[in-house]
């Protein structure tokens, strides 16, 4: 009976995962952003960032609500240029020396998977 409770809960867990991930990955491919950062909160697990918009060069923001970007926000830094583009599942960190590459496409299985692309690192 015990062991009969703990596999429910694990298969609903993992549904309601699923579920969560696919909402994220919704709300994710409408966000659109391309900063030069001035401003980053590194004590968070949301990113958050401020900054100028490099094409219209007016203040700007980013908020990932999703909290599937949080892996790039130790690699960012001020100066660093910060692109989303709408309908990908990507985030762009352009370093003066690297790029970085935050893909979150199929998140819930990357993140718990040692070999995944969920961040790609590209020496200039």
């Amino acid at each position: 009976m015990k062991y009969t409770f703990l596999l429910l809960l694990l298969i609903f867990s993992c549904t309601d995962m699923d579920k969560i991930c696919k909402e994220g990955e919704k709300k994710i491919r409408k966000d659109y952003c391309n900063i030069i950062v001035s401003n980053i909160k590194k004590q968070t697990s949301i990113l958050e960032i401020e900054g100028v918009n490099s094409i219209t060069n007016q203040s700007s923001n980013y908020k990932d609500y999703t909290r599937q970007f949080h892996g790039v926000i130790k690699y960012t830094n001020k100066g660093d240029t910060v692109i989303k583009k709408e309908g990908e599942l990507k985030l762009y960190v352009y370093k003066k020396d690297s790029i970085i590459i935050c893909n979150v496409e199929n998140f819930c299985k990357k993140i718990n998977d040692p070999i995944s692309d969920y961040l790609t690192f590209i020496k200039r």
